[in-house]
């Protein structure tokens, strides 16, 4: 993306920088369901274990 003007310049800024804060966005969310996800599996299989195999 080739910004010739000023004004062109600032529009590609605010895009880049939603396009950084989106990616951001998802990739935290990412992040953080997986190690919620394998956090709570860990939790529930230590419970299963704890409690079925004394």
């Amino acid at each position: 993306m080739v910004c010739a003007l000023s004004v062109s310049l600032s529009v590609c800024q605010s895009d880049s920088q939603s396009v950084s804060q989106s990616v951001s966005q998802s990739v935290s969310q990412s992040v953080s369901q997986s190690v919620s996800q394998s956090v709570s599996q860990s939790v529930s299989q230590s419970v299963s274990h704890t409690f079925l195999d004394p």
